[in-house]
């Protein structure tokens, strides 16, 4: 009896059900062996001895297959705190999520953030040095979207796509990726500063869209992975690439825009309230980890894949009396010219635009202006900008 069920919980050590299978019939049949080949067979005792054997072999093997499946359980949980924040993932297991495939349509907010010429960047450096940098760079904003508690689903290459509202679905989703695009530039500008030493400077593009996706775990049987496909993840890459056409660096959609919570009231997450947007026409909210911001519209895109213009809004954050002030002249100032723009009043629109030449998207629409100007304009011609893949 003692020398099979040693032998048996050695191998119950490997935590595999087929080792365990393969000891079972082994202990099995050297125990009845030994009985049968001995005296044992002549024991009164050899019978009864026999049924507690049997329930050692049952109990390890439930043993095994309970160890096991709490190892893959666990070895998952693991594998999806690299990608959802821990208390996410917590409540995805509460919830008991299907990890089968499939998936639904949902109304999600995705951020796609694109470092700018890294291409250009990583031929001056050592491959080494680029490894490092780029898994420092992920790493912090990484911290950034756990912080808002968004969902990183996938690197592509030095692109990050999050998304926010899928798995798990808050109320102020899209509020919480515009905060992840003015945190994101926030860390990154510390990132620069510790790094500043090396040369290598990064910055970085973010585009944030709201729309109707298809979410849900997709791939084989053998892989799968959680994420969400259709137009509206398309249409966030497009408009991640216009911010380098408007040389700004956060531009979210009108779908986004309207999406936000309305001013005055509170962040659901810190209580705090959001100002009246009267001072600035586009309105003003409060972040309580990145301060205020304000939204500009910046005209009109007709994107690839796209036959209907797109509206597109600036974010730009701001902190302090000062720096709401000149915001609020260089907005203004923004929106006259963009008025004028809009009715082919060129050299109007152009002398608004010229007042600020060292903001992005009043040098585009300065060179829009000149441009009309010199050339004219066709009888169809209309105010929105056709802007290819970036």
């Amino acid at each position: 009896f003692s020398g099979p069920i040693f032998f048996y919980m050695i191998n119950l050590t490997r935590y595999s059900l087929g080792a365990t299978v393969y000891a079972t019939v082994l202990s099995a049949g050297l125990f009845l062996g030994i009985i049968f080949l001995t005296d044992a067979r002549n024991d009164p005792n050899a019978f009864p001895i026999s049924l507690p054997f049997a329930t050692i072999l049952v109990i390890g093997y439930s043993i095994t297959a309970s160890n096991k499946k709490m190892m893959v359980e666990a070895n998952t949980k693991r594998m999806m705190e690299r990608y959802l924040p821990p208390q996410l993932v917590d409540e995805l297991y509460k919830k008991n999520v299907s990890l089968q495939p499939g998936g639904e349509k949902r109304i999600a907010t995705i951020l796609f953030a694109d470092i700018r010429s890294f291409t250009t960047l990583s031929e001056s450096m050592p491959v080494g040095d680029v490894v490092a940098l780029l898994n420092d760079y992920l790493s912090a904003m990484t911290d950034v979207v756990f912080e808002h508690e968004g969902t990183i689903d996938k690197f592509i290459g030095d692109a990050i796509m999050t998304t926010f509202g899928v798995p798990l679905a808050h109320d102020d989703d899209p509020l919480r990726a515009v905060q992840t695009a003015i945190a994101m530039h926030a860390a990154l500008a510390e990132f620069n500063k510790q790094r500043a030493s090396s040369g290598a400077r990064i910055n970085i593009g973010v585009g944030i869209h709201t729309g109707e996706v298809i979410a849900g775990n997709i791939g084989s049987e053998k892989r799968l992975d959680y994420t969400v496909i259709g137009d509206s993840v398309n249409l966030t890459s497009r408009i991640e690439g216009l911010t380098k056409t408007f040389r700004c660096p956060i531009l979210i959609s009108g779908a986004t825009r309207d999406a936000l919570p309305p001013v005055a009231t509170s962040d659901s997450r810190s209580g705090s309230a959001l100002e009246s947007g009267s001072a600035l026409e586009s309105g003003v909210r409060v972040a309580s980890s990145s301060g205020a911001f304000t939204l500009r519209e910046v005209g009109d895109v007709i994107v690839r894949g796209k036959s209907t213009p797109v509206q597109l809004f600036q974010v730009i954050p701001y902190r302090g009396a000062a720096a709401r002030s000149a915001l609020h002249d260089m907005t203004a100032a923004f929106a006259a010219g963009l008025r004028h723009y809009r009715a082919r009043n060129f050299e109007e629109a152009e002398a608004q635009f010229a007042r600020y030449p060292d903001d992005g998207p009043s040098v585009v629409y300065s060179e829009l202006c000149r441009d009309a100007i010199r050339d004219g304009t066709d009888p169809e011609w209309t105010s929105a900008i056709s802007a290819d893949e970036q």
